[in-house]
């Protein structure tokens, strides 16, 4: 197969190169997603998560009640009662 003249002249000419993809798209072309709702459902854990953080965020903090512990704590005055804690440890787990 031969090719004919002609193919030396396109070889020879420059075709304009677009800098950005939006100089390459028309944008009147372009289709566009369409939005669509999502209908989902909350597991149980996840919405009393959600309570939780709530209760959290409106409940007030006890400032003076912090400082007295970040300061047994540093001076090594603060002791943990060993017994109550795993109580309370064996009360939650039931």
């Amino acid at each position: 197969m031969k090719i004919e003249s002609g193919y030396q002249d396109y070889q020879k000419k420059e075709l304009p190169q677009a800098k950005y993809f939006s100089d390459r798209v028309d944008p009147t072309t372009v289709k566009h997603a369409e939005t669509k709702s999502v209908n989902y459902d909350l597991s149980e854990t996840t919405k009393n998560l959600q309570k939780t953080g709530k209760t959290l965020q409106e409940s007030p903090i006890n400032t003076e009640k912090i400082a007295a512990l970040k300061a047994a704590i540093k001076d090594g005055s603060y002791k943990v009662d060993a017994t109550a804690l795993a109580k309370k440890m064996l009360a939650t787990d039931e």
